[in-house]
Parts: C-alpha cells; structure tokens; sequence
C-alpha cells in the first residue's frame, strides 16, 4: 500500500470479514476466441455506419446554397479586412513621414 496515494487508499473497516482486508488479485485477461476476433475488430466500423445510417443529410440545394452564402462571406470578411489593413498601413507610413 506504500504505492498508493493516501487519498485513493481505502482501508478495511472493523465491521468487514477478514476475507474483505485481504489483497485482491487482478482477473485474469481474457482474449476472445480467434473465431471472434474479426467481429469485434469491426464492431466500430459496423457502428459507424449504423450512426451514419441515422444521419439527417442536407439536400442537394441547402448543400450549393449554403456553400455559395460560406463562400460570398469569407471573400467579404476578406475584403473588410484587406481594406482595414490598407487604411492602417497608410495611416502609419504618413505618422512616421510626419517626423521627418
């Protein structure tokens, strides 16, 4: 027990069987049969593809619609701040010919 941190220690109380204060010994591991081994390797897959299955798709014109409205408000968030970017380099570039 020295191992353990105090806090996740728990210490047998007076009211246990003795059977209850020895260490228990971890279970052993069991692999599944070779048999098996297939199903449960693409179990994951095979969820997937149910949760997939479920999914609410989109129709073809929210999908164009949608993907023009995305498009149309990177460009315009892209000229706002290619403009502001102008607006403040000329600002600073005639700050600093004023000190000459």
């Amino acid at each position: 027990m020295r191992g353990i941190p105090r806090v996740l220690r728990r210490e047998p109380q007076a009211s246990e069987p003795a059977a209850a204060k020895a260490p228990v010994a971890k279970a052993a591991r069991r692999t599944p049969p070779t048999a098996q081994r297939p199903t449960v390797r693409f179990q994951f897959f095979r969820e997937v593809a149910g949760e997939l299955r479920k999914v609410t798709w989109p129709s073809r014109e929210d999908v164009v619609r949608l993907t023009v409205l995305v498009s149309a408000m990177a460009v315009a968030v892209g000229g706002i701040l290619g403009a502001l970017d102008y607006i403040f380099t000329e600002a600073v570039r005639i700050l600093l010919s004023l000190g000459r």
